[in-house]
């Protein structure tokens, strides 16, 4: 049992010793202040009290319905809602069959979704003869959604850390049963294992950015920058990549010129820079152009990175900012990512105030972010 029931179970005991010091308006007032749903049955599980919290847990669209709803176990509302019917027949059994018995059960919900999580307990009277049942519900629909993704977090993040560590044992087993002494062989495998400790390193720092900024752990370290050095030290990280596969990477730099100075965090700007135009390069045909464009708006900086590449499905559009999101159809998987970067870029702009969304059809995509301009 939880130490939030002990409580409440505690309380209630008291206030039955105590209620010829209470008046009915009193001990109602009480129970109707509880956030916890609660319900009292005497022994024949009629309804004694429900308070308003278990109302609107039951019934949110219509909280008055949840009198009806409780009277009649096997009324149709709450069966439409539970998930696993078979669970609310079973709960209701064993107050029947063994009703000194405490117990506690988790029941979902559709329509919306929830998880309640149900305590009950026999109430007993001040000669410790069982009067009724007290059943406590806790909404813990928030707390169960977070467990589970963060389960699938760590999932996903094992399986991609999975694939570099397998390649580097077998490019290591390799060198040791023999290809160390192949020079030319030697010298392909190193290359491929300094390709996947590289990968390997990415994957651990950006696990500990997302770790971090989900923590609420991440503090910007704001100062002045001049516009033109950001946008210039991002080129310069992405200028090998664009070279290697043809691809112009421009920016009007006598208009960033007239910008002067911004205040951000210097390494978390550069992060999503990088990232967003790595992401331009890498989708975008060879001869094709990625390109940033930055404006003053309404006491904001607006970045732009625009790129005449593939373009995003329309159906990917509302999942691109999600962990581990990564489009397959019409992608070369060798240039797919860990697809943590979009999730990182987002919560740096979050963290420094601004907002993202992306744009895109075939042969044009444009990301645009901001943050404020600051003083």
């Amino acid at each position: 049992m939880s130490k939030l029931f002990e409580n409440i179970m505690s309380f209630l005991r008291k206030i039955s010793y105590t209620s010829s010091f209470l008046t009915k308006e009193e001990l109602e007032s009480i129970l109707n202040c509880m956030s916890e749903g609660l319900i009292i049955y005497n022994m024949n599980l009629d309804p004694v009290f429900i308070n308003p919290s278990l109302a609107q847990m039951l019934i949110p669209r219509n909280p008055a319905a949840t009198g009806r709803l409780i009277v009649n176990p096997d009324d149709k509302i709450l069966f439409e809602r539970c998930v696993n019917i078979a669970k609310i027949k079973e709960i209701q059994e064993a107050l029947k069959k063994e009703p000194a018995l405490p117990r506690s059960d988790i029941i979902e919900l559709k329509n919306p979704k929830q998880i309640l999580k149900r305590y009950s307990s026999p109430l007993y009277d001040k000669k410790e003869i069982q009067s009724g049942h007290v059943i406590i519900y806790h909404d813990i629909t928030t707390e169960a959604e977070n467990e589970h993704l963060r389960t699938e977090f760590i999932a996903t993040a094992s399986h991609e850390l999975r694939t570099p560590v397998t390649t580097i044992k077998v490019l290591l087993e390799s060198l040791i049963e023999g290809a160390k002494d192949e020079p030319e062989l030697k010298d392909e495998f190193l290359t491929d294992l300094t390709t996947e400790v590289e990968r390997l390193e990415q994957l651990v720092n950006n696990l500990l950015d997302i770790t971090r900024y989900e923590a609420g752990e991440e503090k910007l370290n704001p100062a002045k920058l001049k516009l033109t050095k950001v946008i210039k030290d991002a080129f310069n990280t992405i200028i090998p990549l664009a070279k290697q596969r043809n691809i112009n990477v421009i920016a009007d730099f006598r208009k960033l010129t007239s910008f002067g100075m911004i205040l951000a965090d210097k390494l978390r700007l550069h992060q999503i820079l990088v990232n967003l135009l790595t992401n331009s390069v890498k989708f975008t045909p060879a001869g094709g152009e990625v390109r940033v464009d930055v404006q003053k708006k309404q006491g904001l900086i607006e970045f732009k990175v625009s790129d005449t590449g593939i373009g995003i499905p329309q159906d990917a559009l509302p999942h691109i900012f999600d962990k581990f999101f990564r489009i397959g159809n019409g992608r070369d998987s060798s240039l797919r990512g860990s697809g943590l970067g979009l999730t990182i870029v987002k919560h740096a702009v979050s963290i420094h105030g601004g907002e993202i969304y992306i744009q895109s059809r075939p042969g044009q995509t444009t990301v645009t972010f901001t943050i404020p301009e600051g003083k």
